[in-house]
């Protein structure tokens, strides 16, 4: 039996794009708009603040119903897919850098 040694590796650095949702009907109409630039055929909606249940931004997919809440971040990865990222889970993962070249 043979034994493979294991060795530390750590992930290339990327740089993606991501909107952080302010909870607004504009800001949702603009991330909808941005995920259609990127190719994606969606019909998504803003939900609007109804008492202490804040604004939210629904996208159906077809599997679930994609919930933007406010402080959420929507992430364009390297497969120029979409993900929601919750404020807690960006900042563990993600940092903000300054403007990038295109």
């Amino acid at each position: 039996m043979s034994t493979a040694a294991t060795q530390w590796v750590r992930t290339r650095p990327v740089n993606l794009k991501a909107i952080q949702f302010d909870g607004s009907a504009d800001q949702a109409q603009s991330i909808l708009d941005w995920i259609k630039e990127g190719g994606v055929e969606l019909c998504g909606h803003f939900r609007p603040p109804v008492g202490e249940v804040p604004g939210a931004l629904l996208i159906p997919t077809p599997y679930s119903v994609l919930c933007v809440n406010k402080g959420d971040w929507v992430v364009q990865t390297e497969e120029k897919t979409f993900q929601i990222v919750t404020l807690e889970c960006f900042d563990t993962k993600f940092q903000v850098v300054p403007c990038l070249p295109q």
